[in-house]
């Protein structure tokens, strides 16, 4: 199963060839992230970190972001002591402390998140509906860095609440995974179009490079794939390859993360010193088609973008009065 298959590739990644392993790095880290979009055009970006880039070896954090169209986003995130974090030997089960995040599944992929404190909880699934996309793989910095997605495109459910916040999460979702002994540079671009019949995702960090693609059941040619750039305004353009090119039209579902907020004074001062990081960025958008034979349905998109590049974000859509609560 092409499961299994990624499974030792990953084991290869993280064992090395001789001396120490990869794992055994203080530039080792593992990243999952989930990311989704609702019906309603809220979007999901949750992060499950483990590595030794932290205070201490063996660290594990949790972030987990909700951001509706209109009202107050829920953010949770939590650090694991080493001792409170386990991983599977495949990678596809850890428990941070309370939290966890369980791999299943074989030919397609099911993935679940279980996240809960005083102030915050969720409960998510992505269900695949696709085999996994393989690994990309590329040396850099040092050491390794591979990405790869164990759901290229799938079915999202779940609920998140903070207080009287929040509620259902019903839409489409993807999940990926990265990491190594590399050091790929904190320059990242990430355009996913996540709907039924249409099915684009372009990855890009360093000189790592994932892209797939497919269409009504056509796996797409995505050989000449890129991410265009005008003005702000940020697309993907398979030509000549292929004849499909689609823009991202911002949504008010989205913001901001520092991602040096939870580093110790002495790393953001080496970091500003080094010109700083740009900072993740995530939006939900409606993927318009420009070019290519594509029906009129509406799709629905999610951008991670950490870039010095910035994007035309739209103005926050107010709350409306009486919407805040359970089951929004």
């Amino acid at each position: 199963m092409r499961s299994a298959l990624a499974a030792g590739v990953w084991l290869a990644v993280l064992g090395g060839c001789g001396g120490s392993a990869p794992a055994d790095a203080l530039t080792f880290v593992e990243r999952w992230e989930l990311l989704g979009v609702t019906g309603d055009g809220a979007v999901l970006d949750a992060r499950v970190t483990v590595g030794n880039t932290g205070v201490l070896r063996g660290q594990g954090r949790v972030e987990v972001d909700h951001w509706p169209r209109a009202g107050e986003p829920i953010r949770y995130a939590r650090w694991s002591a080493p001792a409170a974090t386990e991983r599977s030997a495949d990678g596809r089960e850890l428990r941070l402390d309370t939290d966890l995040l369980r791999g299943s599944g074989d030919w397609m992929e099911t993935w679940h998140l279980r996240a809960r404190s005083d102030d915050a909880n969720g409960v998510v699934q992505i269900q695949g509906r696709s085999q996994p996309i393989p690994l990309a793989t590329a040396t850099v910095g040092g050491g390794s860095w591979s990405v790869g997605a164990p759901v290229g495109s799938g079915v999202l459910r779940g609920w998140i609440e903070a207080g009287e916040r929040g509620g259902k999460v019903d839409g489409w979702g993807i999940v990926l995974r990265r990491g190594g002994d590399g050091r790929p540079g904190a320059e990242r671009r990430g355009l996913y179009v996540l709907s039924d019949d249409l099915v684009l995702g372009v990855d890009e960090q360093g000189p790592v490079r994932l892209v797939w693609g497919r269409l009504e059941g056509r796996e797409l040619d995505t050989t000449d794939a890129r991410v265009t750039y005008d003005d702000g305004v940020v697309g993907i353009d398979l030509r000549p390859a292929d004849s499909l090119v689609v823009r991202f039209e911002l949504s008010s579902a989205g913001g901001s993360t520092d991602s040096t907020a939870h580093w110790t004074a002495p790393e953001r001062w080496a970091a500003s010193w080094l010109g700083g990081r740009p900072p993740r960025t995530v939006y939900g958008a409606q993927v318009k088609v420009v070019a290519g034979e594509v029906g009129a349905a509406p799709r629905r998109g999610v951008v991670v973008w950490s870039d010095d590049r910035p994007l035309v974000a739209p103005d926050p859509v107010p709350e409306a009065p009486g919407r805040r609560g359970r089951g929004r």
